[in-house]
């Protein structure tokens, strides 16, 4: 099979566009389809990224590492990885390019940018007010603080990775390392006479099998950790294992439970009198909770703070009382796992961190009409062992995406 370059047909039709569209909408929907497009036109054989980004992207949600704006990784960054994976083994069978993915990017040697083509500014259409936002560490001092930066390919060259932190960079990076699965490690042994799974087929019917796993909807009790692994492995261990035929492709899309990792969290519910208010105002507290966990993590106590992307609903007995009139209120909560310095464990403040985010809420949201009265921000320090204290224990939430 020869390489094939499904977006080049498209890629000069483009151009006459670009110099004509103005900058707001080149933000938009149109420099989004020049950076997919640029992409596919970058690998040597479509058929083997789209595949292998469809098993990556679901690898990565099962994980809790698949969100742009709370400072993980979104659809095009994942893909931006996957597409230099193509590049780097362009012979590669799908089940090799997964393996190979995690080989690539648990030794990469960040903050070294990940690009899929030079970055010629000989060939860069002329437009000044464009090439301001070119990624470009030598001359703009902000982005020499970025932390994991990924390239989008099209002009302008941006970073895709901005909203990634110190935490968020640790957890991705563990997870590609680390194996631990729901159940006991064991390799669960394939006749040693059958042949490796490696085909197109045998990829494609796991990743659509592990998406429709009835995963549990509510987290399970406190103190309770029946998702403990037994034998950790690492990544590559695993991958290696599947690539030979020694463990079956499901092993790889396994769900973490995020509860059994932490000992304490912090529960931020958003809350609304209506949908409409509800979904204004929660989508503003996503938008801005890398605030907070960019405060937890100056804090000196604090060796890690882990937002889950999931989003849950507290059953209506562990509703927060926000007073009279919020009697039914639409609420989404999310959790932030932490570890503790052990030597700050014992007695840790949260206070100025939280407040500060309240404010932050507050303030941003009236200047960009994000906030009212009628929406109401609550928290709350948990620990996952049974505190008769706490407003809810982990059992009492239901899971909305």
């Amino acid at each position: 099979m020869k390489p094939t370059h499904g977006a080049a047909s498209r890629g000069t039709t483009l151009k006459p566009a670009l110099k004509a569209a103005p900058a707001e909408i080149l933000d938009s929907e149109l420099r989004c389809c020049r950076v997919a497009d640029e992409i596919l036109r970058l690998v040597p054989y479509p058929e083997s990224f789209a595949l292998c980004l469809r098993a990556i992207k679901l690898w990565a949600k099962n994980h809790g590492i698949y969100s742009n704006v709370l400072g993980f990784l979104g659809g095009v960054t994942w893909a931006i990885l996957v597409a230099r994976t193509c590049q780097l083994y362009p012979n590669a069978s799908p089940s090799k390019l997964l393996l190979k993915f995690f080989l690539v990017f648990v030794t990469w040697e960040w903050p070294l940018p990940v690009v899929l083509k030079d970055m010629d500014s000989a060939n860069r259409p002329d437009i000044g007010n464009l090439q301001e936002l070119v990624w470009d560490p030598r001359i703009r001092g902000s982005d020499r603080f970025h932390l994991m930066p990924i390239l989008t390919p099209a002009f302008p060259e941006q970073n895709s990775t901005f909203n990634v932190t110190n935490s968020t960079r640790s957890i991705m990076i563990n997870e590609m390392k680390e194996g631990k699965g729901n159940r006991d490690e064991t390799v669960q042994s394939v006749s040693p006479k059958r042949a490796p799974v490696w085909t197109l087929s045998a990829i494609a019917t796991a990743v659509v099998s592990a998406g429709r796993l009835a995963f549990p909807t509510a987290v399970v009790s406190a103190g309770r950790s029946p998702l403990r692994s037994a034998l950790p492995r690492t990544r590559l261990e695993i991958m290696k294992d599947i690539y030979e035929g020694r463990a079956e492709w499901s092993k790889l899309f396994e769900e973490v439970n995020f509860f059994t990792r932490y000992k304490h969290f912090i529960s931020l519910t958003c809350a609304a009198k209506n949908e409409e208010d509800h979904l204004i105002f929660c989508g503003f507290v996503e938008s801005k909770i890398r605030h907070l966990i960019g405060a937890l993590e100056r804090n000196q106590g604090i060796s890690l703070a882990h937002i889950n992307p999931r989003q849950y609903k507290p059953l209506p007995s562990a509703v927060p009382q926000f007073g009279s009139g919020y009697e039914n209120p639409v609420c989404t909560l999310w959790f932030i796992g932490l570890e503790f310095d052990r030597a700050m464990a014992k007695a840790f403040d949260l206070t100025v961190e939280i407040s500060q985010f309240h404010h932050i809420i507050v303030t941003t949201g009236i200047k960009m009409k994000q906030y009212n009265e009628y929406m109401k921000l609550a928290h709350e320090v948990l620990s996952n062992k049974l505190d008769k204290r706490s407003t809810y224990n982990f059992a009492d939430i239901n899971v909305l995406n």
